[in-house]
């Protein structure tokens, strides 16, 4: 491990807390603890990761999560959201993406996927700035934050 000091927490539902074998815990490294996003986060992290979480949510859901967020993290701190962004013109983006953002509203109803400036918009809503996207090999982008 090239951090050995670096420690983590994953926080989800009971089910999912209860689900994680101690082997994928990294020896120790990472902490799980079971809660809501919608409720409170745990406070005191130099970065939170929320991976795929958002297209899950309503615009007013991605809101609520985002606000605890920002609620539970110190000035400066950042927010890491992986997802999918959506080319706004249908003729330059993944084919595939429209189709998961279809399947996304037809399974949820008010899930999707969302445009970069979308998320952005979230972000400032709830108290944070894009730093900056970033794309990777696969479909998801990193989208880096800074609370304000």
């Amino acid at each position: 491990m090239n951090y050995p000091a670096a420690r983590g927490l994953l926080f989800d539902r009971d089910d999912a807390i209860a689900a994680v074998k101690p082997d994928g815990l990294l020896n120790g490294g990472i902490d799980k603890t079971s809660g809501s996003f919608f409720d409170e986060v745990p406070r005191g992290a130099d970065l939170t990761m929320l991976i795929r979480i958002l297209h899950d949510w309503s615009d007013e859901d991605c809101l609520r999560i985002l606000q605890v967020c920002r609620a539970a993290a110190e000035l400066g701190t950042a927010l890491l959201v992986c997802e999918e962004i959506l080319e706004p013109d249908p003729l330059r983006g993944r084919q595939t993406s429209y189709l998961v953002d279809a399947q996304m509203m037809v399974m949820f109803g008010s899930a999707r996927e969302r445009t970069l400036d979308e998320f952005t918009a979230l972000l400032s809503a709830s108290g944070f700035t894009t730093r900056r996207a970033i794309p990777t090999q696969s479909p998801f982008w990193i989208i880096e934050a800074i609370a304000v």
